[in-house]
């Protein structure tokens, strides 16, 4: 007598379910590439930092190479340039994780809508189906009180 509540749109539910698991993986990866290029910057930016002060101890506590400090300086530059250059490429990851959020975001939004789809078509089958119960039950209560009536009126002889 139960029948069971089947979502006609369970197949699409189930799709955009797996589009959203995707996106979350696709967003994942941007994060991860993101956070290597923010290593990268900060190990750049940590040698720039041990090389000017290994060239201002170098000046500061004997005779100056020359050499040594082109070398030093050619470095330097070197590592600013590529410092620049991974700062882009951040830029570039963390706008791609901010696009990737963005979709993940609408994503959730398409299924958040058929899960409320789904609560109110789950909730208005409920109630029907109550409804349908109560009648039943109705029913039978009055078929039992015309039963009975009809009963203790032929007890009484009317």
């Amino acid at each position: 007598m139960a029948e069971t509540f089947t979502f006609r749109l369970e197949s699409i539910r189930r799709l955009r379910r797996q589009a959203r698991d995707s996106q979350r993986r696709v967003l994942a990866k941007a994060i991860e590439h993101a956070s290597t290029a923010q290593r990268h910057v900060q190990l750049l930016n940590e040698q720039l930092q041990g090389n000017v002060s290994r060239s201002r101890f170098a000046r500061d506590t004997g005779p100056i190479d020359i050499t040594a400090m082109r070398t030093n300086e050619f470095h330097q530059g070197w590592l600013q340039r590529r410092i620049l250059e991974t700062g882009q490429s951040l830029g570039e990851r963390q706008y791609e994780v901010s696009q990737e959020r963005e979709n993940l975001a609408k994503a959730n939004q398409q299924l958040r809508v058929l899960d409320k789809l789904r609560e109110r078509q789950h909730d208005r089958f409920k109630l029907d189906q109550n409804r349908r119960e109560q009648a039943i039950s109705d029913e039978a209560a009055l078929s039992m009180y015309q039963r009975s009536r009809s009963a203790n009126n032929r007890r009484e002889g009317v």
